[in-house]
């Protein structure tokens, strides 16, 4: 987290280059089978991430869906978007 001189606060984070469908569709070779390998990869480190998310956190995303995760280079997929998560409170 920054300040700027006005009191703002901002984040600073990486920047991750493809969507789940372009990361898919890019690095999938010409067979139905490679495609479905590598989508369930991603699909398996997007469920991965929520369940790190609860378990190490108190909050909820609120907003999961295809266009929130980000997918580098590397394959490394990314949860993004927490404008709407908010903390989960057990009574």
């Amino acid at each position: 987290m920054h300040d700027t001189s006005a009191g703002r606060r901002f984040l600073v984070t990486q920047f991750v280059e493809y969507s789940i469908f372009d990361y898919i569709t890019k690095t999938s070779k010409e067979t139905r089978e490679d495609y479905f390998d590598v989508a369930k990869k991603v699909a398996l480190q997007m469920l991965e991430s929520i369940q790190e998310l609860h378990e190490k956190s108190v909050y909820v995303h609120r907003d999961v869906k295809p266009e929130n995760f980000r997918v580098d280079s590397n394959g490394k997929v990314y949860l993004i978007d927490f404008g709407i998560a908010g903390a989960y409170l057990d009574d």
